[in-house]
């Protein structure tokens, strides 16, 4: 199962990184009225420029968050947890965008990758080795030791009756 879900980690990067080639070659390939409708949607260049930085900022995180997930990392199941929630925000919840159907494809089957990996990471056996010893405490187990067992107390005899008759 872990050969399966480290590959899967992989073909999300790569699918990745293909959605976003996809979207640099159907970019410089569009028709002017497809370009015009573009710019009219996502303004003017300093918005550009910003959405390049947001972009350049997510890539980094998304890529760290792939690898920690990769070595196992309680931090890393928490990055791609976090980078998943952001791209299903982005993608149901953005504004209008133009998308080609290869980008279009590849995005689709990036987010069902996503879904894969975070039910291994969360649901599956898998959950248990992203764990850190120091920060989880398992479901029914208390914060506080246990009392230590106390010992039996030492019984003491009754006192023995004098006899009253006096001998």
């Amino acid at each position: 199962m872990e050969t399966n879900f480290k590959r899967l980690i992989i073909a999300n990067g790569v699918l990745f990184v293909f959605a976003i080639l996809a979207i640099i070659i159907e970019g410089a390939t569009v028709p002017d009225q497809l370009a015009r409708a573009m710019d009219s949607l996502y303004g003017s260049t300093s918005s550009i420029l910003g959405d390049i930085l947001v972009l350049v900022f997510y890539l980094i995180v998304y890529f760290y968050g792939l690898y920690a997930a990769y070595k196992f990392q309680a931090l890393g199941r928490l990055i791609l947890t976090a980078t998943t929630i952001f791209i299903f925000m982005d993608v149901d919840f953005g504004q209008h965008s133009l998308v080609g159907s290869v980008e279009g494809l590849f995005v689709s089957l990036e987010l069902i990758t996503f879904g894969a990996l975070l039910s291994l990471m969360w649901l599956s056996p898998l959950a248990g080795k992203f764990k850190d010893g120091d920060d989880v405490i398992e479901m029914g187990q208390d914060g506080e030791p246990e009392p230590a067992p106390k010992k039996p107390r030492a019984r003491r005899k009754p006192p023995q009756q004098k006899d009253s008759s006096g001998e």
